[in-house]
């Protein structure tokens, strides 16, 4: 843009154009955005290390600067459906079930649920993903062989879990067996108490 001109964003014949300020106003043209000039680049002196925090521990100090930057969740949401955020609204909605209880059935906070109802991740894993994806059989996943792989590897724990809760059933029922027939050989009967 050049200097000193004003530039705006102004409705002509239907069209939204890109026009100097003087010209929007002389032919009596909508303004719908100002473009301000830009601003003169400033080289800002360095001052000594010293200096500077000195200066920071009397007064304010700005702790952004020494931050590091966060983790974001863009290849996790990346990953995810482009709407799977309404997916899992409707789906809840279709089941007749209030956010408040799905969050109880899949043991999460409510806020968790609104959270990931309104397109975002509460934390950066897949936990509450599998949860939606298990519970409502969807799978919210581009890659849809995560998804089933997932659920083969859920299915296989399952399976592996009913087995050590029937052996674990089986051994308690023989303990119970063995401990009923040595209290019976244990007992001994007498008629006659003089």
């Amino acid at each position: 843009m050049n200097e000193g001109i004003d530039f705006v964003e102004a409705l002509e014949d239907g069209r939204i154009v890109r026009v100097t300020k003087e010209y929007a106003i002389r032919e009596g043209l909508m303004i719908l955005k100002n473009y301000e000039r830009p601003k003169p680049a400033v080289k800002e002196e360095r001052q000594p290390l010293y200096t500077r925090y000195r200066s920071e521990s009397r007064g304010y100090v700005d702790l952004d600067k020494y931050r590091k930057p966060l983790k974001s969740n863009d290849t996790i949401l990346a990953s995810l459906i482009d709407n799977f955020s309404w997916v899992i609204t409707s789906t809840r909605k279709s089941r007749n079930l209030t956010r408040k209880q799905l969050a109880d059935v899949l043991g999460v906070s409510e806020d968790e649920v609104k959270t990931i109802e309104m397109g975002r991740l509460p934390r950066n894993d897949y936990v509450l993903v599998n949860k939606l994806e298990s519970y409502f059989g969807v799978l919210l996943r581009k890659d849809p062989n995560v998804g089933k792989l997932n659920l083969e590897v859920r299915e296989r724990k399952e399976s592996r879990f009913l087995k050590e809760q029937t052996e674990r059933v089986k051994t308690q029922e023989r303990e119970e067996q063995k401990m009923s027939t040595v209290l019976s050989d244990d007992i001994e009967i007498i008629d006659n108490v003089d």
